[in-house]
């Protein structure tokens, strides 16, 4: 798998998992929900500035997000 499929289907599981839209995190972090969309089929590859605010925002490594470790929230414990 690629890392930007990777990096798309955990940014989709962890707004998912908290329970947001689209919208909702695009509005969360300054932009559309079609950048979202694009990032989440793996079409578009964040910035490391988008990477770094959605590692902090979901309180999750950055490590996590780029789909380098299965180490989630608080950076101890597993997200399934």
């Amino acid at each position: 798998m690629s890392n930007i499929i990777m990096i798309g289907e955990r940014i989709r599981m962890l707004r998912i998992n908290k329970g947001l839209t689209q919208k909702d995190l695009g509005n969360i972090l300054n932009m559309n929900k079609t950048t979202i969309s694009h990032y989440e089929k793996g079409e578009r590859c964040p910035s490391i500035e988008t990477l770094i605010q959605i590692s902090d925002y979901f309180g999750v490594d950055i490590t996590y997000v780029l789909g380098m470790n299965n180490i989630g929230k608080s950076y101890d414990s597993e997200i399934k």
